[in-house]
């Protein structure tokens, strides 16, 4: 890779070229007035002085550019940082000002090259620490093993590089707190640079899984589950493979490697693959606990769900227009042949285990469904205080905090107002937008809006309905459970034998 080197323009140019005419200014001056022009000789020697000094300034410039900006910068195909520059000048100005006194004024400067050494050793050893740090941030700079923005791994602790400065390493850990690092020991410890810079980095999680499940089957199912997670990467995918045995509690290892796109979000990311990959995998009735065989509920802390033959799955069966007359003969024969499906909070409905249409009762939890249909979005919008109640206050609060930005406090009123007329986020933010004249800060407010508007599904309520008496069926991407929800899945052919005159 090639890195582009930009002369010095703008400003820095404009600087450059007023240093040099001052240079000549004086030097003109000073060749030209003499003894008989200008009364006191020490005003001469003040013109030869400031002429040098000005000349310095300049070739420092021009050799800090040549230094920083093409040699190493060409050499080493890195961007030059602030504290390269600083250093370069620095040492490149000490120089100038030796060379002022000794030929602008004539001073001998062995004494004070003498009495520089001595007072350097004295504090170089009282700053043994700081210069420590100083020189391998120095180094650091140089050689850039990492930039900012890239997460790295020092001595155990991860963290995005938020900063470089002369004495540390400023890191950001995914916890938000800040991890300050000296230089010295980055420059002398091993440091693995994780991600940044459009890299990705390879993560694993491990999950254990009854072992007499099917391997192809239970790859399948983890690898559906953890492709859906928005932070997992699609190219590179995801890949499930098993890793062994854990004879001790009796279950089969399986390995999930993936690629976060957002790598200090992996904790939460992994958090999130083992729950989605256990309710997966309890669709399709496989145990997660960690002894085959044993109660997966008990076993993983999660909440025992209903089975089709509760007073729950019943209630809701007897409720729905499809089976409500049904007898009782018929009643069981359908709840025989239901199952009963877990999905976790913001999880997609994609069932990855159907066979045949399938009818859907929610039993427990909410379902929301997104109306990408434009009929189906323009619901009529009903004053109740029902709808209020069911808003959080957290999501008032956020839609009035961004409305009062164009309209003041009146906002919350109106907020309150329109949040008696519909449930949804999406319809919330169009009543709202009415409220704002300027036709650019409408469309401002507008882009915290949802793509689509979306309808509740609570227990009771149903979809699949057309898709099992032979109709189109609906598109499960378009359903999520906003909480952790329980459906009851009745196959077609089940419908069709219960309904059957």
């Amino acid at each position: 890779m090639k890195v582009p080197v930009k002369l010095p323009i703008g400003l820095r140019t404009i600087d450059l070229l007023i240093v040099v005419a001052a240079s000549c200014v004086c030097l003109t001056w000073a060749m030209l007035g003499g003894e008989d022009t200008i009364a006191h000789p020490n005003v001469i020697l003040g013109l030869k002085a400031a002429t040098l000094a000005l000349f310095g300034v300049a070739a420092v410039r021009l050799v800090s550019f040549l230094m920083v900006d093409i040699a190493i910068t060409r050499g080493w195909r890195k961007k030059p940082s602030s504290l390269l520059r600083l250093l370069v000048s620095a040492a490149l100005y000490a120089g100038v000002a030796m060379f002022v006194l000794k030929v602008g004024f004539g001073r001998d400067i062995g004494g004070l090259l003498g009495a520089s050494a001595v007072v350097g050793a004295v504090a170089g050893f009282a700053m043994q620490a700081t210069l420590e740090n100083l020189f391998a941030g120095v180094s650091l700079q140089l050689e850039q093993p990492f930039t900012l923005g890239q997460v790295v791994c020092v001595r155990d602790t991860v963290g995005e590089v938020e900063a470089l400065t002369w004495r540390a390493v400023h890191l950001r850990t995914e916890g938000r707190s800040r991890v300050i690092v000296p230089n010295s020991a980055v420059a002398g410890d091993e440091v693995e640079v994780l991600a940044g810079d459009g890299e990705l980095t390879e993560r694993t999680v491990e999950l254990d899984v009854d072992p007499h499940a099917t391997p192809g089957h239970v790859i399948a199912l983890i690898e559906g589950a953890v492709s859906a997670i928005p932070n997992v990467a699609s190219d590179p995918p995801p890949e499930v493979f098993m890793a062994g045995m854990r004879p001790q509690v009796g279950t089969r290892i399986y390995e999930v490697q993936y690629f976060p796109i957002r790598f200090m979000e992996f904790e939460e990311n992994e958090a999130l693959i083992r729950r989605r990959a256990w309710y997966a995998l309890d669709r399709a009735g496989i145990s997660c606990a960690p002894e085959a065989g044993g109660d997966r509920g008990a076993a993983t802390g999660m909440m025992a769900a209903p089975t089709a033959n509760s007073s729950l799955a019943r209630s809701a069966l007897s409720s729905h227009p499809l089976f409500a007359e049904l007898p009782d003969a018929r009643s069981r024969e359908v709840r025989r042949s239901a199952r009963v499906l877990r999905f976790t909070d913001d999880e997609p409905i994609g069932v990855d285990t159907l066979l045949e249409p399938t009818l859907f009762i929610v039993l427990k939890g909410t379902v929301v469904q997104l109306l990408r249909d434009a009929a189906d979005a323009e619901a009529p919008a009903e004053d109740s205080a029902a709808n209020l109640a069911a808003w959080s206050s957290r999501d008032l609060v956020e839609v009035g905090g961004r409305l009062a930005r164009y309209i003041g406090p009146v906002a919350e009123l109106l907020v309150r107002r329109a949040a008696r007329k519909t449930v949804d986020l999406h319809r919330l933010h169009t009543l709202l937008a009415h409220e704002i004249d300027d036709e650019s800060a409408r469309a401002e407010f507008l882009k915290g809006r949802p793509a689509y508007p979306s309808r509740k599904l609570e227990p009771g309520d149903s979809f699949g309905d057309d898709w099992v008496l032979g109709g189109p069926p609906p598109d499960l991407d378009d359903f999520h459970a906003v909480t952790e929800a329980v459906l009851l899945a009745i196959p077609r052919s089940s419908v069709r034998k219960a309904t059957a005159s």
